[in-house]
């Protein structure tokens, strides 16, 4: 090729498009090769959007309880959570875990993802630190650093409706008694329990946390009503762990005017935490100057889609890590977090923008959704008596998704090894870490029928 006599411009694009053209080259060895190992269209190394192929609502979830008292206790829930360990011996269907709103008492409910049939209700003691005051969210993930291979169920006692209603200037909690808190259970055994079992205290923590949200505008006061909580089932991000705890504040339609905020709760938190040796010591064991004080994460102007979006009402972040989902009662919405990135950049990163959206399946009063192991499949259940179980089936697919994370690689140059993209696009090391400590998900074919999947 000669390059003499041209000008100096065409002489740096022709070396730039060189470049990028020995870049593509260097990528493909390794990742250009074939298809993944768990088939599809995608190459191996490509986390993609999801998209989604079909919905199910054939099975209805059954709400009733056998015990008398707890009859209508199933037919407002407030959360779901599906278990990545346990199935149901006679149908090897998933289980999944769901809690009632404030007043229908501390208990949880376990059912059969495949028939709908509740197998057992588990109640917390009876004591003031593990009351339902307004139990809004549920999640599912790691317990921390503690026991990394545990699993805990989260519970998140988080509902404000005043504060909603005031712009945050006034609650309908006493702080000293009912906080915002959050409740860790070990995940129980399903062969080890029985109906109406009561869960051990030793198997519970609680952590009280207030906001830290001083009273300028848009803010009226310090207080927030939320719905919405997911835990980070990888902990990618810089300064990220699995088992943060993530809260997405809910705002109504008239009330938004940009206050909805994403809180963090980072495992480390939980060294503030309640166990059962202080609920022994003291009928109120909560000291005020003891809460964790959650701090927001991301950033907010007039163009944060986040800050607009109001009524939040239920969050859930897929098993490997690579999908934040956020709905409303009518709608779902998918954000695709790149492997390296972090829960703010993905949600909260001012033009931050969702890679899918969907009419929630099962439709009505929703404030419930979960992720089912494998991430094929999402559920939503609205409240109401028997409602529909609403299935979402996805796949992952390069030549149908919307949005696409750029593959990163370490490459060694001259001045130092850099994490580049195949267009020669710098970024931080860490993506280039978190890429091969945490593989992206593997396409995978369509799912056929919903929930009949699941046989």
């Amino acid at each position: 090729m000669m390059l003499a006599g041209l000008p100096m411009h065409t002489y740096f694009i022709v070396c730039q498009r060189l470049l990028h053209l020995l870049l593509l080259l260097f990528f493909c060895t390794g990742f250009c090769d074939g298809k993944n190992e768990k088939g599809g269209n995608t190459p191996e190394g490509y986390t993609v959007c999801p998209r989604l192929v079909s919905t199910d609502t054939s099975v209805q979830i059954t709400s009733r309880d056998n015990e008398n008292a707890l009859r209508g206790a199933w037919r407002e829930l407030s959360g779901l959570a599906a278990s990545p360990t346990q199935k149901r011996r006679s149908t090897s269907a998933p289980v999944f875990y769901a809690i009632a709103d404030g007043g229908k008492g501390a208990s949880f409910g376990i059912w059969d993802s495949l028939t709908g049939i509740r197998l057992r209700t588990l109640r917390l003691p009876n004591k003031i630190i593990f009351n339902n005051t307004d139990w809004e969210a549920m999640a599912i993930g790691p317990c921390g650093s503690s026991n990394d291979s545990q699993t805990c169920v989260y519970i998140a006692d988080v509902g404000d409706n005043f504060a909603r209603t005031s712009g945050g200037d006034k609650t309908h909690r006493d702080h000293t008694i009912e906080p915002y808190r959050i409740l860790k259970i070990k995940e129980p055994v399903l062969a080890n329990t029985k109906d109406m079992d009561l869960i051990p205290e030793t198997d519970i923590e609680v952590l009280p946390f207030r906001y830290d949200q001083e009273t300028v505008p848009p803010f009226e006061g310090p207080y927030h009503d939320c719905e919405a909580m997911f835990i980070d089932q990888v902990g990618s991000g810089r300064r990220e762990k699995a088992g943060d705890l993530y809260l997405v504040t809910k705002w109504s339609n008239n009330k938004a005017l940009d206050r909805t905020r994403l809180y963090r709760i980072p495992v480390d938190a939980w060294s503030l935490s309640l166990s059962s040796l202080e609920t022994q010591r003291n009928e109120n064991p909560y000291d005020v100057d003891q809460y964790y004080t959650a701090k927001t994460v991301g950033t907010y102007s007039k163009r944060s889609q986040l800050a607009k979006f109001d009524w939040v009402t239920s969050a859930s972040m897929s098993f490997d890590g690579t999908v934040i989902a956020l709905g409303n009662t009518v709608e779902t919405y998918l954000y695709l977090r790149c492997p390296g990135a972090s829960v703010a950049e993905t949600l909260a990163r001012g033009n931050t923008k969702y890679c899918l959206r969907y009419k929630n399946p099962s439709q009505g009063q929703g404030e419930a959704f979960t992720w089912m192991p494998g991430d094929q499949q999402s559920l939503n259940i609205p409240e109401g008596r028997n409602k529909p179980m609403g299935y979402a089936n996805y796949d992952y697919d390069i030549d149908r998704t919307t949005q696409i994370c750029p593959v990163v690689k370490e490459v060694e140059m001259e001045l130092g090894t850099f994490c580049l993209d195949d267009l020669g696009n710098e970024y931080p090391p860490r993506r280039c870490r978190a890429q091969s400590e945490f593989p992206p998900l593997a396409p995978i074919p369509p799912p056929t029928n919903s929930p009949n999947m699941l046989r």
